[in-house]
Protein backbone atom coordinates (compact mmCIF):
# COMPACT_ATOMS: atom_id res chain seq x y z
CA UNK A 1 0.00 0.00 0.00
CA UNK A 2 1.07 3.65 -0.66
CA UNK A 3 0.99 3.99 3.56
CA UNK A 4 3.84 0.88 3.91
CA UNK A 5 5.50 2.43 1.04
CA UNK A 6 6.09 5.50 2.71
CA UNK A 7 7.21 4.00 5.55
CA UNK A 8 9.73 2.24 4.30
CA UNK A 9 11.16 5.04 2.08
CA UNK A 10 11.04 7.41 5.26
CA UNK A 11 13.19 5.02 7.32
CA UNK A 12 15.91 5.04 4.35
CA UNK A 13 15.43 8.87 3.84
CA UNK A 14 16.58 9.01 7.84
CA UNK A 15 19.98 7.46 6.95
CA UNK A 16 20.29 8.68 2.96
CA UNK A 17 18.20 12.41 3.63
CA UNK A 18 19.08 13.17 -0.14
CA UNK A 19 18.12 9.56 -1.37
CA UNK A 20 17.10 10.36 -4.93
CA UNK A 21 14.73 7.15 -5.50
CA UNK A 22 13.45 7.46 -1.67
CA UNK A 23 12.41 10.87 -2.01
CA UNK A 24 10.89 10.31 -5.49
CA UNK A 25 9.21 7.43 -4.44
CA UNK A 26 8.22 8.76 -1.13
CA UNK A 27 6.66 11.78 -3.08
CA UNK A 28 4.66 9.53 -5.58
CA UNK A 29 3.01 7.73 -2.03
CA UNK A 30 2.16 10.86 -0.39
CA UNK A 31 0.50 12.03 -3.40
CA UNK A 32 -1.28 8.59 -3.44
CA UNK A 33 -2.22 9.70 -0.12
CA UNK A 34 -3.65 12.91 -0.62
CA UNK A 35 -1.17 14.78 0.90
CA UNK A 36 -0.57 16.83 -1.69
CA UNK A 37 1.76 19.63 -0.11
CA UNK A 38 3.96 17.13 1.81
CA UNK A 39 4.34 15.06 -2.03
CA UNK A 40 5.00 18.38 -3.26
CA UNK A 41 7.65 19.71 -1.16
CA UNK A 42 8.96 15.57 -1.24
CA UNK A 43 9.62 16.07 -4.99
CA UNK A 44 10.70 19.10 -5.56
CA UNK A 45 13.32 17.93 -2.79
CA UNK A 46 13.96 15.02 -5.45
CA UNK A 47 14.40 17.21 -8.52
CA UNK A 48 17.00 19.41 -6.27
CA UNK A 49 19.15 16.25 -5.94
CA UNK A 50 18.45 15.46 -10.10
CA UNK A 51 17.03 17.77 -12.09
CA UNK A 52 17.00 15.33 -15.09
CA UNK A 53 14.34 12.77 -13.44
CA UNK A 54 11.60 13.00 -15.76
CA UNK A 55 9.01 10.98 -14.08
CA UNK A 56 9.76 13.04 -10.91
CA UNK A 57 8.88 15.91 -12.68
CA UNK A 58 5.88 14.28 -14.17
CA UNK A 59 4.71 13.43 -10.76
CA UNK A 60 5.42 17.10 -9.24
CA UNK A 61 3.67 18.76 -12.19
CA UNK A 62 0.65 15.90 -11.44
CA UNK A 63 0.41 16.70 -7.79
CA UNK A 64 0.51 20.73 -8.37
CA UNK A 65 -2.58 20.02 -10.78
CA UNK A 66 -4.26 18.56 -8.17
CA UNK A 67 -3.32 21.31 -5.74
CA UNK A 68 -5.14 23.39 -8.17
CA UNK A 69 -2.04 25.51 -8.74
CA UNK A 70 -2.34 25.14 -12.83
CA UNK A 71 0.23 27.72 -13.90
CA UNK A 72 3.19 26.09 -11.92
CA UNK A 73 1.85 22.84 -13.61
CA UNK A 74 2.04 23.63 -16.77
CA UNK A 75 5.81 25.02 -16.04
CA UNK A 76 6.28 21.51 -15.29
CA UNK A 77 4.47 19.83 -17.69
CA UNK A 78 6.15 22.01 -20.33
CA UNK A 79 9.82 20.93 -19.31
CA UNK A 80 8.48 17.49 -19.12
CA UNK A 81 7.20 17.76 -22.76
CA UNK A 82 10.71 19.15 -23.79
CA UNK A 83 12.52 16.02 -22.73
CA UNK A 84 10.29 13.77 -23.68
CA UNK A 85 8.33 15.25 -26.26
CA UNK A 86 7.08 12.07 -28.50
CA UNK A 87 5.03 10.61 -25.12
CA UNK A 88 1.05 12.29 -26.29
CA UNK A 89 0.02 11.67 -22.92
CA UNK A 90 2.36 14.78 -21.32
CA UNK A 91 1.37 16.92 -24.38
CA UNK A 92 -2.23 16.37 -23.19
CA UNK A 93 -1.50 16.90 -19.43
CA UNK A 94 0.06 20.40 -20.63
CA UNK A 95 -3.06 21.06 -22.37
CA UNK A 96 -5.26 20.12 -19.61
CA UNK A 97 -2.96 22.78 -17.18
CA UNK A 98 -3.35 25.32 -19.89
CA UNK A 99 -6.40 25.20 -20.35
CA UNK A 100 -7.57 25.80 -16.50
CA UNK A 101 -5.16 28.37 -16.20
CA UNK A 102 -6.74 30.43 -18.95
CA UNK A 103 -4.52 29.89 -21.54
CA UNK A 104 -6.86 28.41 -24.20
CA UNK A 105 -4.74 29.07 -27.51
CA UNK A 106 -1.69 27.66 -25.91
CA UNK A 107 -3.72 24.51 -24.64
CA UNK A 108 -5.24 23.75 -27.84
CA UNK A 109 -1.41 23.80 -29.82
CA UNK A 110 -0.54 21.33 -26.84
CA UNK A 111 -3.50 19.13 -27.18
CA UNK A 112 -3.09 19.49 -30.90
CA UNK A 113 0.53 17.72 -30.91
CA UNK A 114 -1.10 15.36 -28.35
CA UNK A 115 -3.76 13.70 -30.94
CA UNK A 116 -1.08 14.06 -34.10
CA UNK A 117 1.07 11.80 -31.92
CA UNK A 118 -2.06 9.42 -31.67
CA UNK A 119 -3.92 10.38 -34.14
CA UNK A 120 -6.61 7.80 -34.18
CA UNK A 121 -7.22 8.27 -30.16
CA UNK A 122 -10.85 9.24 -29.53
CA UNK A 123 -9.63 10.82 -26.26
CA UNK A 124 -6.84 12.92 -28.01
CA UNK A 125 -9.18 14.35 -30.52
CA UNK A 126 -12.49 14.65 -28.17
CA UNK A 127 -9.70 16.74 -25.88
CA UNK A 128 -8.60 19.05 -28.59
CA UNK A 129 -12.24 19.61 -29.37
CA UNK A 130 -13.36 20.80 -26.49
CA UNK A 131 -10.42 23.21 -26.33
CA UNK A 132 -11.32 24.37 -29.80
CA UNK A 133 -14.37 25.06 -27.77
CA UNK A 134 -13.21 27.02 -25.09
CA UNK A 135 -11.26 28.94 -27.70
CA UNK A 136 -14.65 29.80 -29.89
CA UNK A 137 -13.49 28.05 -32.56
CA UNK A 138 -16.66 26.01 -33.26
CA UNK A 139 -15.92 24.58 -36.30
CA UNK A 140 -12.82 22.90 -35.45
CA UNK A 141 -14.34 21.58 -32.76
CA UNK A 142 -16.90 20.16 -34.31
CA UNK A 143 -14.38 18.16 -37.19
CA UNK A 144 -12.66 17.13 -34.66
CA UNK A 145 -15.28 15.43 -32.65
CA UNK A 146 -17.16 14.50 -35.82
CA UNK A 147 -13.35 12.35 -37.10
CA UNK A 148 -13.44 11.34 -32.90
CA UNK A 149 -16.64 9.64 -33.46
CA UNK A 150 -15.71 7.81 -36.68
CA UNK A 151 -12.69 6.39 -35.00
CA UNK A 152 -15.36 5.24 -32.09
CA UNK A 153 -18.01 2.44 -32.16
CA UNK A 154 -21.01 3.57 -32.28
CA UNK A 155 -21.99 3.06 -29.04
CA UNK A 156 -18.92 4.39 -27.38
CA UNK A 157 -18.79 7.81 -28.47
CA UNK A 158 -19.68 9.93 -25.48
CA UNK A 159 -20.25 13.12 -26.88
CA UNK A 160 -22.99 13.04 -29.16
CA UNK A 161 -25.33 15.66 -27.12
CA UNK A 162 -21.94 18.11 -27.12
CA UNK A 163 -21.19 17.32 -30.80
CA UNK A 164 -25.19 18.03 -31.39
CA UNK A 165 -25.36 21.43 -29.51
CA UNK A 166 -22.02 22.58 -31.65
CA UNK A 167 -23.59 21.81 -34.29
CA UNK A 168 -26.44 23.95 -33.63
CA UNK A 169 -25.07 26.81 -32.78
CA UNK A 170 -22.98 26.36 -36.38
CA UNK A 171 -26.22 26.34 -37.86
CA UNK A 172 -26.01 23.22 -38.96
CA UNK A 173 -29.46 22.18 -37.40
CA UNK A 174 -30.05 19.16 -39.61
CA UNK A 175 -26.72 17.61 -38.70
CA UNK A 176 -27.47 18.54 -34.97
CA UNK A 177 -30.32 16.73 -34.83
CA UNK A 178 -29.60 13.24 -35.33
CA UNK A 179 -26.37 14.03 -32.59
CA UNK A 180 -28.29 15.22 -30.15
CA UNK A 181 -31.06 12.57 -30.20
CA UNK A 182 -28.15 9.68 -30.11
CA UNK A 183 -26.93 11.83 -26.56
CA UNK A 184 -26.62 9.01 -23.90
CA UNK A 185 -27.79 9.09 -20.35
CA UNK A 186 -24.45 8.61 -19.29
CA UNK A 187 -23.47 11.89 -21.05
CA UNK A 188 -22.23 14.86 -19.40
CA UNK A 189 -24.17 17.08 -21.51
CA UNK A 190 -27.13 14.39 -22.05
CA UNK A 191 -29.65 17.05 -20.40
CA UNK A 192 -28.51 20.00 -21.95
CA UNK A 193 -28.70 18.30 -25.52
CA UNK A 194 -31.83 16.59 -24.82
CA UNK A 195 -33.33 20.82 -23.69
CA UNK A 196 -31.93 21.96 -27.28
CA UNK A 197 -33.45 19.29 -29.36
CA UNK A 198 -37.30 20.08 -28.55
CA UNK A 199 -36.31 23.27 -30.00
CA UNK A 200 -35.49 21.76 -32.95
CA UNK A 201 -38.49 18.85 -32.78
CA UNK A 202 -40.84 21.97 -32.25
CA UNK A 203 -39.72 24.14 -35.35
CA UNK A 204 -39.60 20.93 -37.34
CA UNK A 205 -43.79 20.48 -36.32
CA UNK A 206 -43.13 17.94 -34.42
CA UNK A 207 -44.86 18.21 -31.03
CA UNK A 208 -44.84 15.04 -29.05
CA UNK A 209 -41.13 14.18 -29.90
CA UNK A 210 -40.37 17.77 -28.13
CA UNK A 211 -42.44 16.90 -25.58
CA UNK A 212 -40.49 13.14 -25.09
CA UNK A 213 -37.27 15.10 -25.35
CA UNK A 214 -38.00 17.83 -23.04
CA UNK A 215 -39.18 14.98 -20.09
CA UNK A 216 -35.58 13.71 -20.40
CA UNK A 217 -34.28 16.38 -20.17
CA UNK A 218 -36.00 17.82 -17.31
CA UNK A 219 -36.05 13.90 -15.76
CA UNK A 220 -31.83 13.68 -16.35
CA UNK A 221 -31.20 17.68 -15.21
CA UNK A 222 -34.35 19.17 -13.25
CA UNK A 223 -32.02 22.24 -12.39
CA UNK A 224 -33.27 23.20 -16.36
CA UNK A 225 -36.57 23.74 -15.85
CA UNK A 226 -36.10 27.59 -15.41
CA UNK A 227 -34.17 27.96 -18.59
CA UNK A 228 -37.44 25.91 -20.03
CA UNK A 229 -39.37 28.09 -18.57
CA UNK A 230 -38.18 31.27 -20.07
CA UNK A 231 -38.08 29.90 -23.80
CA UNK A 232 -41.37 30.55 -24.85
CA UNK A 233 -41.72 27.14 -27.19
CA UNK A 234 -40.78 25.06 -24.25
CA UNK A 235 -43.23 26.84 -21.85
CA UNK A 236 -45.84 25.92 -24.01
CA UNK A 237 -45.02 22.09 -23.38
CA UNK A 238 -44.60 22.69 -20.16
CA UNK A 239 -47.86 24.44 -19.73
CA UNK A 240 -49.68 21.47 -21.81
CA UNK A 241 -48.05 18.32 -19.10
Amino acid sequence: SARAALERFEQVLAREPENRFALSRSGLALLRLGDLPQAIERLRQALATDPGQTETRALLAEALGHAGDYDAAAGEWLEVTRRQPSVARHWSNLGGALGRSGRAQEAVEALARASALEPESVERLSRLAFAEFGAGRLAAAAGHLLAAAENSPALEFSHAGALGMILQRLGRTAEARGWLARAGAGEAEFGPARLELPRIEIAAGNVEAARKALGEALGAAPELRSEASADPLLAVLLAAD
